[in-house]
């Protein structure tokens, strides 16, 4: 008869180990899933398209005047509120170092799903840029106020501008 209370115990602690083995897989495929809903509800801002549409050098100003077409998309779930589009330079032939042109520009709030399509102008300085060809990209969000989904995503490819 001991044996038998002693088997079952140990079958009760196996189970309750189990059991509770079971309970934090289950709590935790719940908290991963409740995330993964989460990330899915925010706004994600890109640049899909951007177009050259002038550049020229101006002596007066001291800098390259570019005028760019873009279209930042909000590929999200989630509206995005109003935020910041800025602009860099990088040398022609690529690299990693890009020169942040200080020109903000304000962009609307886009709805989920929603395209902001408009032409940009750049005065990037001569001390900026000292070759007369160089590549010009620009960053959704640059400040950073949109809450999103993929933080990554946010620049657009870099288009040559040769003067």
């Amino acid at each position: 008869m001991k044996k038998a209370i002693l088997y079952l115990g140990v079958l009760l602690a196996v189970y309750m180990a189990n059991a509770q083995s079971v309970k934090q897989t289950i709590d935790r495929n719940i908290n991963t899933s409740s995330q993964q809903i989460q990330k899915q509800k925010l706004a994600d801002l890109s640049v899909p398209f951007i177009e050259l549409v002038s550049a020229v050098r101006d002596e007066n100003a001291k800098a390259f005047i570019v005028k760019v077409k873009a279209q930042i998309k909000n590929n999200g779930n989630e509206f995005a509120p109003a935020s910041k589009l800025r602009g860099f330079v990088q040398k022609a032939t690529g690299g990693v170092q890009l020169k942040m042109i200080n020109d903000l520009i304000s962009i609307p709030a886009i709805k989920a799903g929603g395209v902001y399509e408009s032409e940009f102008t750049f005065s990037i300085p001569f001390n900026l840029q000292h070759e007369n060809q160089f590549k010009l990209l620009v960053r959704a969000d640059n400040t950073y106020v949109v809450k999103e989904s993929n933080e990554s995503n946010n620049s657009s490819v870099g288009i040559l501008i040769g003067l």
